[in-house]
């Protein structure tokens, strides 16, 4: 499946619920923000309980950071995670 992103003609933010994990293990919640979280160090120790329960919270910390606004970075910075 394809799908092509036009934030300008088609803002998708408020419905957006997507998460992107990029090759190097960092996480993104929203695009239209420079936050990520490191998730290395947490999925090289993914067998421990506090591990998989630090995973847990920051994957809520990354929804949480979904506000509903309308993208406003470039393009250059999508492509860089891969959105």
């Amino acid at each position: 499946m394809c799908g092509f992103i036009a934030p300008t003609t088609q803002p998708f933010c408020e419905g957006c619920r997507r998460l992107r994990l990029t090759s190097e293990g960092r996480l993104h919640g929203c695009l239209a923000r420079d936050s990520e979280h490191d998730l290395t160090p947490l999925l090289l120790e993914s067998g421990s309980t506090h591990a998989r329960s630090r995973i847990d919270e920051v994957l809520a910390a990354a929804f949480a950071q979904k506000r509903g606004e309308r993208f406003t970075r470039g393009v250059s910075s999508m492509a860089s995670v891969g959105g």
